[in-house]
């Protein structure tokens, strides 16, 4: 059986307001029996002021570079060698981004009316390194029928449904958690702050990628868990468009209760 994938993103109210682009991105393509799905996130800061950019090449770069490697990386029975050439693909992403958004910054200059809404500190920031302005998060999964591949950089929630019914939300990016959050692939050796997953999806029966902006629309943890299965129940119902309505719905809510943020989630199903 293969895997199927459903996504929404819902820009704030603060960018619809000011029509401005959304900070968030994603892509999904599907490629013999694997499945690929990225999500970034935008930096929100000042100095961040392209990272809307910087998303949209995040996720395109990720996926390109991950199908050069994802076969050898899947058929590999060596857990040390998968992790190595994950590692490689993690780094390969980092540097065809850096050389993207570079090249964006050579034909599209930064305007005086982008410099002259920045403060002395963000200047600063930008003479050290201009990429910060395309400061992006980002999650990227592969999913075949023998392994789930991760690799996330960032403040990404990953929620699983496994056949036992239980919910494992695997990377809790807890808005405390400052370094996490700060964690993007604009920083020197980002590598080394990714979080690698494997999974084997005979034990899984769903994954949703989100960004923490929709958790914490909810009241509590488990009330954002419990979408896992409700999205699931909805699926065996076989109602795809009313499945697509109420992750609409719920991205909406979410987008009520935070307004600068966007709002963006991926769910994966079979």
């Amino acid at each position: 059986m293969y895997w199927r994938v459903m996504g929404e993103s819902i820009r704030s109210y603060d960018s619809e307001k000011f029509d401005l682009p959304s900070k968030n991105a994603y892509m999904t393509y599907m490629h013999g029996d694997m499945l690929y799905v990225a999500m970034s996130k935008g930096m929100s800061g000042s100095v961040n002021f392209r990272s809307h950019v910087g998303s949209s090449i995040a996720v395109s770069t990720a996926i390109e570079v991950m199908m050069h490697h994802a076969k050898s990386i899947i058929t590999s029975s060596d857990p040390m060698n998968r992790e190595f050439g994950i590692k490689n693909v993690c780094q390969g992403i980092l540097a065809y981004w850096s050389r993207k958004s570079l090249s964006h910054l050579r034909y599209n200059s930064f305007t005086n009316g982008e410099i002259d809404l920045l403060n002395d500190r963000d200047r600063d920031i930008l003479s050290k390194n201009a990429l910060e302005s395309y400061a992006a998060n980002l999650v990227l999964m592969v999913v075949s029928r023998s392994l789930v591949v991760g690799i996330s950089i960032g403040d990404f929630d990953i929620l699983l449904l496994e056949q036992d019914e239980s919910v494992n939300l695997l990377n809790d990016a807890k808005v405390e958690d400052v370094s996490r959050i700060n964690h993007n692939i604009s920083i020197k050796d980002a590598y080394k702050y990714a979080d690698i997953f494997e999974i084997n999806p005979a034990e899984i029966k769903n994954i949703m990628l989100s960004n923490s902006s929709f958790r914490t629309s909810f009241d509590s943890v488990e009330d954002f868990k419990i979408l896992a299965k409700e999205y699931h129940n909805i699926y065996n119902n076989k109602s795809v468009y009313k499945l697509n309505g109420e992750i609409k719905n719920n991205l909406l809510s979410a987008n009520k209760n935070d307004q600068k943020s966007d709002v963006t989630a991926c769910f994966i199903y079979k």
